[in-house]
């Protein structure tokens, strides 16, 4: 559950706040950390913080830095897969 109100950083967050990127990245890697069975669910929902990153604006340290660690921790067929991504989001 989580509870959602004025304030809120994350939900309330518009998709091209790097804050916004940087939690899901943050989220993907400590899904993959604590529970390995998840990767999957992890590397979808770190797809949508890479995503954000490429569509930021302006160049975030934070947002840029945590998807550069995400990437790290991915396996080879992983980094395939975000690859034809990124390829993908270029082309649409």
């Amino acid at each position: 559950m989580q509870r959602i109100h004025g304030t809120n950083a994350f939900t309330g967050a518009a998709s091209t706040d790097p804050r916004r990127a940087a939690i899901e990245l943050e989220i993907a890697m400590e899904l993959r950390r604590r529970w390995p069975e998840l990767r999957r669910h992890a590397l979808h929902r770190g797809m949508g913080g890479l995503r954000a990153v490429t569509q930021l604006e302006q160049r975030d340290a934070a947002a840029s830095d945590a998807a550069v660690r995400f990437v790290d921790g991915c396996t080879t067929a992983e980094r395939a897969h975000i690859a034809l991504s990124r390829l993908r989001w270029r082309l649409s």
